[in-house]
């Protein structure tokens, strides 16, 4: 199941709390793919110089691991051509992404997303357990299915709330025209009085008198 208590920001920006679900299988996916790096590095270098196979280790090393290296460049100082590099990864990957859902395993991309997918982890990872974390980011290490079902659930929540605004404001629109005095003192009003009071400098926008008080009839 999808995480549960997701939230909108005002400004849209779709956020989920970090699970403990998904803080260790970043943590996982992290150790798991620096410790596939050692081993490629001790074999890189263990090779005699100038053998074809150290090329192609430290060939396949640079490919996945220095997103700075263009594969251009990368192409040119290994003699290798693009589809040479991506046979060479493909056929002893270091770095491996698996859905942080479900567990399986993230199909294969181009290179600079698959050095994203890096990238996202680690940005990940420096979030804490229950801390909201951008959903966009987080859906860059799920599969297709897992990541519409975080969708999904995004936008029911999403939808339930804007039906429980839309009810809180009628039911503040009726108390206002049956209890005005009563309508005044409810939260929302208050906070609104408290937002006019602050923005005006508590001040009166009509003459200028400070703290003066002013009976309203805005309704929310």
């Amino acid at each position: 199941m999808p995480p549960t208590s997701l939230f909108y920001l005002p400004d849209d920006d779709a956020h989920i709390p970090m699970s403990s679900k998904f803080h260790k299988a970043l943590e996982e996916q992290e150790q798991d793919n620096d410790e596939a790096m050692d081993a490629s590095l001790e074999d890189a270098f263990q090779q005699p110089p100038g053998s074809r196979r150290g090329k192609e280790r430290f060939a396949a090393i640079f490919y996945e691991g220095f997103l700075r290296v263009s594969t251009e460049r990368l192409c040119q100082r290994s003699g290798f051509d693009e589809s040479k590099l991506a046979e060479i990864r493909y056929k002893e990957p270091i770095y491996l992404y698996s859905c942080l859902q479900c567990y399986e395993q993230l199909p294969e991309v181009d290179r600079r997303t698959h050095l994203c997918r890096g990238q996202t982890i680690r940005y990940l990872r420096k979030f804490e357990v229950g801390s909201p974390a951008p959903v966009k980011r987080v859906c860059e290490l799920l599969c297709d299915t897992c990541a519409q079902e975080v969708y999904e659930c995004l936008k029911e929540e999403h939808r339930q709330k804007q039906l429980t605004l839309q009810a809180r404001r009628k039911e503040l629109r009726k108390l206002a025209h049956e209890d005005y005095g009563a309508y005044l003192q409810t939260p929302e009003l208050r906070a609104m009085k408290s937002r006019v009071h602050i923005r005006a400098g508590n001040r009166c926008v009509v003459c200028g008198t400070v703290d003066t008080p002013r009976r309203t009839s805005q309704l929310i």
